[in-house]
Formats: C-alpha cells, structure tokens, sequence
C-alpha cells in the first residue's frame, strides 16, 4: 500500500466519521417529560399501568390455562415499556 492509497483511505474514514456524526447531532431530543407528550394518536389512547397491568393479569391467566409459560411485555403507542412481567420457566 502506498502512501496515496493511506491517504485515501484515512480520508474516506474520516468522512464515513463526519458523516454519521453529523446524523446523530440531528436527532431530536426526547422531550423532557415524556408523559406530558402522550396524546391520543392514530393508535388509541396511551395505556395507564393500571390498565397496563390488568392487561397484563388477564395474558397471565390464560397463559396458566394453556399451560405455556410466557413473557409479557406491554408497550404504550411510542414503543416504550409500560409493564414487563415474565412467568417461571419462560424463556426470554
């Protein structure tokens, strides 16, 4: 390799470095709380954690029924984890 080719190469580098740097700084931030942006969306109204948990309640049960231990997991519209529950003998 000779020194034009090291050169190209630290600078290709350099510009894949710049370049997904330049992407993550225009990212927006999260808001500062969170559940002041929760408003209804195309999907429903956000999910409380009481209402997460009775969700969560009645998976349970029917898991137990079926005999099939499980992992529940219970997101609000965004994808963010509002209840987590995982049963003995379930593989997560």
């Amino acid at each position: 390799m000779n020194r034009t080719d090291v050169v190209r190469t630290l600078a290709a580098t350099f510009a894949l470095a710049t370049i997904s740097m330049g992407a993550a700084a225009q990212q927006q931030a999260a808001p500062v709380n969170p559940a002041a942006a929760m408003v209804s969306g195309p999907y429903g109204a956000p999910i409380s954690l009481a209402d997460a948990k009775k969700a969560g309640a009645a998976a349970l049960a029917e898991a137990a029924k079926l005999g099939v231990p499980m992992v529940i997991a219970i997101t609000d519209i965004s994808g963010e984890l509002i209840y987590f529950e995982r049963m003995d003998g379930a593989i997560a």
